[in-house]
């Protein structure tokens, strides 16, 4: 019988949640339950987070979704957390709250000498020859949505709009299947599962967000894995066959279920966070008008039209781009709080947090109140 690691051991420590009581010696709001913080932070994370400090300091208690943890801020929280040089945070239980049950096994729910090794086998994915066969599937996609916006002037809102662009374009980029009612079915199941994340109510219970989530991914693993077995054998240039020839360090390769959870979380990267960054940079250069001009003219300085396909060796030519859609990026971050949960007792600040403690990372705060930054 394979004996458990020392980082297993804990792991398993820290699983138990601290509960309220033990969060008592820390600065914070009081109130959880429906009375809780939630609204607050979803409204205006950013606000919350800078009024929270000037009355707490950097550490402080809040609830989210009914669940007391602690907020650490800044840009010494963010060291202490995402290098974890100490390893007593846990990216898994972190996130298990709101992705275990419908993205339970992704890359980012890994902690450790385990997600060093899936992230490893997961590269063969994301090689050079591997991102040009996407891009080029992608530069196409675009242009076929562009020129049906084209076709069909009038108002639209961005955020729905990229929603449905960047879901289907990572359908057949990354799963390598066609528009029609197949690409249809899986986009709406994929839409589920997000939902699901953030739903008030967190058991899976009949006509609940929930509760369409786990039904929608239940029949998207069942579908991923008839997908996976007709992939294994073949040479398609999908992140999808890509993964199906990748093997971790030892030689073994990714099961069907490693695969079908990689690619769920995978696909929800793809579209949810990019449909949000996507909208983010139309609205700023919408009322940044200059940028618009800045952009273009640096586009049409590498004789790169709409009309045409996009060189693959173009993109890192385009560094204002670059520069512009980073700047959307830090003034608002498609995640906006980044949850772990502390395996071990922490000091910062002079103040102590307990192993089990919910502990929410903040970039969106840093980003604009740091002197450091921009």
């Amino acid at each position: 019988m394979q004996q458990a690691s020392g980082a297993d051991l804990t792991i398993e420590a820290g699983s138990q949640r601290a509960s309220p009581k033990s969060l008592a010696h820390l600065p914070g709001y009081r109130a959880f339950g429906p009375f809780d913080n939630t609204v607050a932070i979803l409204k205006d994370p950013r606000a919350f987070f800078e009024a929270s400090e000037k009355r707490f300091g950097p550490v402080y208690t809040a609830s989210f979704l009914g669940s007391c943890g602690v907020h650490v801020l800044g840009p010494d929280a963010n060291e202490l957390v995402f290098a974890d040089r100490e390893k007593a945070f846990s990216s898994r239980l972190g996130w298990a709250p709101y992705l275990d049950r419908v993205f339970p096994r992704g890359v980012i729910s890994m902690d450790f000498d385990e997600h060093r090794l899936h992230r490893r086998a997961l590269s063969v994915a994301f090689k050079s020859g591997a991102m040009r066969a996407y891009f080029q599937r992608l530069d196409l996609g675009i242009a076929e949505w562009l020129d049906g916006w084209r076709a069909a002037p009038g108002l639209r809102r961005v955020y729905p709009e990229m929603k449905r662009m960047s879901l289907g374009l990572a359908t057949k980029a990354f799963l390598g299947i066609e528009p029609g009612p197949e690409a249809d079915a899986l986009n709406s199941a994929f839409v589920a599962e997000v939902a699901a994340t953030i739903g008030w109510v967190r058991a899976p219970l009949p006509f609940t967000a929930m509760g369409r989530g786990v039904r929608a991914r239940a029949w998207l693993v069942d579908h991923l894995m008839t997908l996976i077995r007709s992939r294994r054998d073949g040479e398609g240039e999908d992140l999808l066959s890509e993964l199906c020839t990748a093997t971790l360090d030892d030689g073994r390769p990714l099961t069907g279920e490693e695969i079908a959870d990689h690619m769920n979380m995978l696909m929800m990267a793809a579209h949810d966070t990019l449909a949000s960054s996507l909208s983010t940079f139309v609205w700023l250069l919408a009322v940044n008008p200059h940028w618009q001009e800045r952009l273009r003219e640096e586009a049409l300085g590498l004789g790169l039209t709409a009309s045409d396909p996009t060189p693959f060796d173009s993109l890192e030519k385009l560094k204002l781009a670059e520069m512009a859609f980073k700047e959307a990026l830090r003034l608002v971050p498609p995640v906006a709080v980044v949850p772990r949960r502390a395996i071990r007792d922490v000091h910062f600040k002079g103040l102590r947090i307990p192993s089990g403690a919910s502990v929410g990372v903040a970039p969106i705060h840093t980003h604009y109140t740091n002197p450091r930054i921009g």
